[in-house]
């Protein structure tokens, strides 16, 4: 079995899509998949990637106050909060 950091379970979701230049549609599946989550009672964590360097088609204020954003440049790596404006 494998081992996950921090022993606890996870859902993840990769929203960089939200900051690719033309991927409207896309995004915005991604960003409503996220928003319509309900906060997990089962000792799930909701993390969603996020690649704050960029410019967002969708603002991340708009996801649930309990998803963990993380960001994936490096520059970025810890965990950004949901609802704040990284730069």
């Amino acid at each position: 079995m494998g081992h996950m950091a921090g022993g606890r379970r996870a859902i993840l979701i990769d929203a960089r899509v939200n900051a690719l230049p033309g991927a409207h549609g896309l995004a915005r599946s991604v960003m409503k998949l996220v928003g319509h989550m309900s906060e997990p009672d089962d000792g799930l964590t909701l993390r969603v990637l996020v690649n704050p360097r960029h410019e967002q088609i969708f603002p991340l204020s708009g996801l649930p106050a309990y998803a963990d954003l993380i960001g994936t440049d490096p520059r970025y790596s810890r965990n950004i909060g949901a609802g704040s404006s990284p730069g």
